[in-house]
């Protein structure tokens, strides 16, 4: 029987790209009031849609025609960081988390550095749902999926075994091998507008059991089918 639904957050219950645009916007007018260099979110923006997701911050001060030092750089993405996103959740995972509320422990467990996390948990007003957070940077980078000390605090929290456990995410390559090493039902969620693509060819151990691309599709009873 299950007893708990642990969810992961970035490109599972909302778009990360949503994330990188509220960042975008808010970094294009902190370097106008500051620096006073003017287009930095249209930059931005261009590149992001060409593919360009590494190194932007140079790219787009290199096509401004602005030179910037590395530590510059390195304010802006504590700035990127440290921003308050203007991001909500996709209507489908409001929906299902709804739904789940009353009858399960609902669990998160998110990697990404902790202050953009919390405060993209903040925004997303998450505490209202979720019973047990877990942002592992706040363990440890070492501690980040797929090290499976979350899902063990996870079943020490809410009492449970792996196989009364559920797993949601996206990510092959981390969310879901240490779930099922445990025996937790998995599923993925393949949103369309996801950022990580992932080709990846993995061993069989990182897939999950289910591949879904919207949280409508987990009815009631899903679980008991798998």
């Amino acid at each position: 029987m299950i007893k708990a639904i642990v969810f992961d957050l970035d490109d599972t219950l909302y778009l990360e790209e949503n994330y990188a645009f509220s960042g975008m916007t808010f970094i294009g007018t902190w370097v106008e009031e500051n620096w006073g260099i003017l287009g930095l979110e249209s930059e931005l923006r261009r590149l992001w849609n060409q593919g360009i997701k590494t190194k932007t911050f140079d790219h787009a001060f290199q096509n401004l025609e602005y030179e910037i030092c590395q530590n510059s750089v390195k304010e802006l993405v504590n700035v990127y960081r440290n921003h308050s996103p203007e991001i909500e959740l996709e209507p489908d995972s409001i929906v299902l988390l709804n739904r789940l509320q009353n009858k399960y422990h609902l669990g998160l467990i998110t990697d990404g550095y902790k202050v953009a996390q919390n405060n993209k948990i903040d925004a997303l007003n998450l505490h209202k749902w979720f019973s047990k957070i877990i942002v592992t940077d706040e363990l440890g980078k070492s501690y980040w999926k797929p090290n499976p000390r979350s899902y063990k605090m996870i079943e020490a929290e809410f009492s449970c075994k792996g196989k009364e456990c559920v797993y949601i995410g996206d990510n092959i390559s981390k969310d879901f091998i240490s779930a099922n090493q445990r025996g937790w039902m998995t599923i993925q969620i393949q949103r369309p507008n996801k950022i990580h693509k992932q080709k990846l060819k993995l061993k069989p151990e990182y897939y999950a059991d289910m591949i879904i691309d919207n949280l409508n599709a987990l009815q009631d009873g899903i679980w008991e089918k798998l």
